[in-house]
Formats: C-alpha cells, sequence, structure tokens
C-alpha cells in the first residue's frame, strides 16, 4: 500500500526542518575555521633596519691647555711698551712688554769703562815689570779685571731684564692692568700665556674602565657645542687613585692646529661607542625559537613567507641585534608569526 498523502506531506517537512536544524548548527562553525584560516594568513610586517641598540658610554672631560705660564718682571722699572694683547699668538721668545731700559743701560756703560780702566793700569805696570816677576800688584790687577767682568755680565742681565719674552708658542690669555709709564717691581705678574695646540683632555674613570681601557692608543671625544667627535691619544692612565676621587685621573691629547677648541669647553670622553654603532636589528617580537634556534618569517615580493634562521646579539627594550641571517630592507613578519608554516601564502596588513 502506498503512503497516504498527508503522511508523505508530514514527512516532508520533517525532513525540511531536520535540514534547516543541521544548517544551523553546523554552518556558523564552518564558516568560523574558514574565518581562522583566513586570519591567520594577514600579517603586518616591517623592514630590517640599522640603528643603534643604545648610547655611548661617557664621562665628563676637561679640557685644558697643554702648557700655561703666568709671567712677572724681575727689576724694578717704568713700563715702556706693551708689544701684544689677548687673544694675540705669539711664537716662542717673542717680545711681550718692555720696561725703560735707561737705569740698567747706564749701569752696564759705568761697568764697562771701569774694566777699560783697569785694563789701562794692567798695561802700564807690565811696561815697568818684568812679566816674569811674581808682584802682588800684577795679582792684584788681575783680580779687579775678573771683578769688572762680573760687573759687566751683571749689568748686561739688567739691560735683559727690561725684556720679557714668551717662553712657550702659545695665545695671549690675559694681561695686567698695567699702563704704560707705571711703576712695576720684582715679582709683579704681568701677562699670561697658554699652549693651545695641543690641548690636554682629563677625565675621572673608574676602576673597571680603567683595566678595560689601559691598553687603548686612541679615545673619541665629544663636543656638545660642537656636536663634533674627535680622537684624542691617550698620555698616561695614573696608577693610583686621583686625589679627593674614588676614580683614576686619565690624560690624552687633542690636535687643535685648526684653533676651533679651547680650554673650558665642555667636553665627553666616550669609554664605550660599541651601542651607540650603528648595527641590524628587528623588533623582538619579530623572532621565535624552535629547539634553540631563533628565527624569523621573511616575506618574498610574490608574498609567500620562508622561514629564515637568524643569529641574534645585544637587546634592548624593545629590538634584538641580528649579527646573521638577515639584509638591511628585508621584510618580516612582526604580527601573526606563530600561525605561520614555511612557504605560506600571506596578506600583508597595515
Amino acid at each position: 500500500m502506498g503512503l497516504k498523502p498527508l503522511k508523505i506531506v508530514k514527512l516532508y517537512m520533517a525532513a525540511i526542518t531536520l535540514l534547516f536544524v543541521l544548517t544551523a548548527c553546523t554552518g556558523p562553525e564552518l564558516s568560523t575555521l574558514g574565518d581562522e584560516a583566513e586570519a591567520a594568513r594577514k600579517v603586518k610586517v616591517t623592514e630590517v633596519i640599522s640603528t643603534s641598540m643604545g648610547q655611548s658610554v661617557k664621562v665628563e672631560a676637561a679640557v685644558t691647555p697643554s702648557s700655561s705660564v703666568q709671567l712677572a718682571v724681575e727689576m724694578n722699572g717704568k713700563l715702556q711698551k706693551k708689544y701684544v694683547g689677548v687673544g694675540e699668538v705669539v711664537e716662542q721668545d717673542q717680545m711681550l712688554i718692555e720696561l725703560d731700559p735707561t737705569e740698567p743701560r747706564s749701569a752696564l756703560a759705568r761697568a764697562q769703562l771701569s774694566k777699560e780702566r783697569v785694563l789701562i793700569e794692567f798695561e802700564n805696570a807690565k811696561l815697568l815689570l818684568r812679566e816674569d816677576t811674581q808682584n802682588s800688584q800684577l795679582d792684584l790687577l788681575n783680580i779687579n779685571l775678573r771683578e769688572a767682568d762680573l760687573l759687566i755680565e751683571e749689568a748686561a742681565r739688567h739691560v735683559q731684564k727690561t725684556k720679557l719674552t714668551s717662553p712657550i708658542s702659545g695665545v695671549v690669555v690675559d694681561i695686567a692692568p698695567i699702563s704704560i709709564g707705571q711703576q712695576v717691581g720684582p715679582g709683579q705678574y704681568i701677562i699670561q700665556i697658554e699652549q693651545l695646540d695641543p690641548l690636554y683632555i682629563e677625565a675621572i674613570i673608574s676602576e673597571k674602565d680603567r683595566l678595560e681601557l689601559q691598553n687603548k692608543k686612541q679615545f673619541p671625544v665629544y663636543f656638545p657645542v660642537l656636536n663634533q667627535t674627535l680622537q684624542a691619544s691617550l698620555l698616561y692612565i695614573a696608577p693610583s687613585n686621583a686625589e679627593n676621587s674614588n676614580g683614576f685621573k686619565l690624560s690624552a691629547k687633542l690636535d687643535n692646529t685648526k684653533g676651533d677648541l679651547h680650554p673650558g669647553m665642555s667636553a665627553q670622553l666616550i669609554l664605550d661607542e660599541s651601542m651607540a654603532e650603528k648595527t641590524l636589528a628587528v623588533p623582538i617580537a619579530a623572532v621565535l625559537t624552535e629547539d634553540g634556534q631563533p628565527y624569523v618569517y621573511k616575506v618574498s615580493d610574490n608574498s609567500i613567507v620562508e622561514q629564515a634562521k637568524v643569529v641574534t646579539g645585544r637587546k634592548n627594550k624593545e629590538m634584538v641585534e641580528i649579527m646573521d641571517g638577515l639584509t638591511e630592507g628585508d621584510k618580516i613578519v612582526i604580527v601573526g608569526q606563530s600561525l605561520l608554516s614555511d612557504g605560506n601564502s600571506v596578506e600583508i596588513i597595515e
């Protein structure tokens, strides 16, 4: 017997209802899985860059002249002439000032006349006495001659002392406020000369830095005002603690041929600049590890990812140094990389 039309309709309606329920239950789940599979291949990328991992290790340093002299007069006299002014460059033995030489020159002339008188007396005595005869008069005249020579030498030194010359080549940094014609006396300060090429760089370093730096021959010195770093040659590192300090004095020599640098300028001695040197680096989050081997996912031009093994180095809060395995400009995955496999096709999103 065939089914009645009513039963057929009921069976048909039940089948439709069951199909609707199955569709309602399984449809969203399948759709979600499909979305997750699609989302797993949407990634964000960045480029491998060259950057520094930190800042240089620096200590404050003092810039000092390589030589400095304060000059004073050695005798009484009136200032007759000034030959230089503050800021002028002078050479060694160059005349700086001159005192009135009238009185010292008169004393020299008198000493020379005194010697001439003794010489005349000596010659007259030799005519009267035989030269091979021991005679007290001749002995006395010889003593007078030696004394006259000493007086001449002393008077000549006094004449020379009226001229104050520079013992070094350098720059006039100060002159006492003394006017022409003013009386000065022995030991009175007149002028200061400093040698500014080369300059000395001095700093106090720690015990640890001393051990690490004692074999270095050159050090970078940074001048903030000039925004310039120059190389200074090591002179010495003191073997014992500097006075009133917990560190060791380091002294270095710096060329100043152009004259751009001056004592007292702000300077920083760079003890270690390795952290400031440019190196390849990527965000720390980009690096994954498998069996102890770090790697990243590198993206090709056709949006295919490749698992690239890398050698990492120093780290800071955000970046890790890449010592091998990548080149500057490579594109690597920084978001979504944990869901990737080698050879996956990816969609790059912003």
